[in-house]
């Protein structure tokens, strides 16, 4: 009999079966060790081997701006502003899957389960244009049908994972700095291709490149888009809480005017520039649908009703 596997949309997996994370199944408790590759061929033969969608995320504390690309990027696209505190960079992978080690031994102690930290995704709207708010003291908006959504996970402690490019083993990085122990000496994640004729995972010898360290999990989706930036009565930006508190109602508002699950429609909140370069908070919906699903592209005609019909949820 042929047993069947869990299954989640990447966006959802890389938050509920990264490295480290105990999942549930059938009453017994399997802890995640690591990623499935995706392997290509390399161009010469004695080439160290290359694994696809390993690229970079970058976001720019100047500008507010973020994005990916294969590359590491020397400077801000958007405003310049070249690397120091200004511009974080991380190396990212958009894994196949997950694996559990396959010497490890499953359990049925659910009392404490080990979870992963949820990472709030970070969105973009290229060239998007904003549109003011009636009143423009109090904010402003925009929507695009080409936003990007970047599902991440950084790790336990926010500093990525050490993950092993010869057989997927991948664990958390501590806040020190130090290699995870479990990749001292480590056998391949899902077993050797000679069994048991093969002792240890050819990546430890292989540490220089085989080995990397700091590497995000991500996955870049393309979605449509809504941006809500809002201020208060003095006209200043308003705080995070209050941003996804907004964010949260205006979905409920949304998602009961098309008559459609609120599942549907995501919600995020992110830091960002506000029209006078100032930090502000900005609110996103965005559909979960890879592509957009139309939803959110209806909230710009129909904001003012949307906005009472939030304000009467709070």
């Amino acid at each position: 009999r042929r047993a069947g596997y869990p299954s989640r949309n990447l966006a959802i997996a890389i938050r509920d079966y990264a490295p480290g994370t105990d999942t549930v199944l059938d009453g017994r408790v399997y802890r995640s060790g690591g990623v499935t590759l995706n392997w290509q061929i390399p161009v010469e033969a004695e080439a160290a081997p290359e694994i696809q969608n390993l690229g970079w995320v970058w976001r720019c504390k100047s500008c507010g701006s973020n994005g990916t690309r294969l590359t590491l990027p020397e400077r801000c696209p958007h405003c310049g502003e070249r690397g120091g505190n200004k511009l974080t960079r991380y190396r990212y992978i958009q894994p196949a899957g997950f694996a559990v080690d396959l010497r490890a031994k499953p359990h049925n102690d659910i009392n404490l389960p080990q979870y992963i930290p949820v990472r709030d995704p970070l969105i973009t709207l290229e060239d998007a244009d904003w549109m003011p708010l009636p009143h423009s003291v109090l904010g402003r908006y925009r929507m695009t049908a080409q936003g990007s959504v970047f599902h991440h996970s950084a790790g336990l402690y926010n500093q990525g994972y050490a993950l092993c490019l010869r057989c997927g083993l991948a664990d958390s990085e501590d806040e020190q700095g130090h290699l995870p122990g479990i990749f001292k000496g480590h056998k391949r994640l899902r077993g050797g291709r000679l069994n048991d004729a093969e002792k240890l995972c050819p990546g430890n010898d292989e540490a220089s490149w085989a080995i990397q360290r700091n590497v995000r999990l991500g996955v870049v989706t393309h979605t449509e888009v809504f941006e809500l930036q809002l201020h208060d009565a003095d006209g200043k930006p308003i705080d995070r809480i209050a941003a996804y508190t907004v964010a949260v109602a205006l979905r409920r508002a949304l998602c009961g005017v098309l008559g459609i699950e609120e599942t549907e429609v995501g919600v995020a909140v992110g830091v960002s520039r506000a029209a006078h370069r100032e930090a502000a908070h900005s609110a996103y919906l965005y559909d979960t649908a890879t592509g957009g699903a139309g939803y959110v592209r209806q909230i710009t005609a129909r904001l003012p009703e949307l906005l009472r019909q939030a304000r009467a949820a709070l």
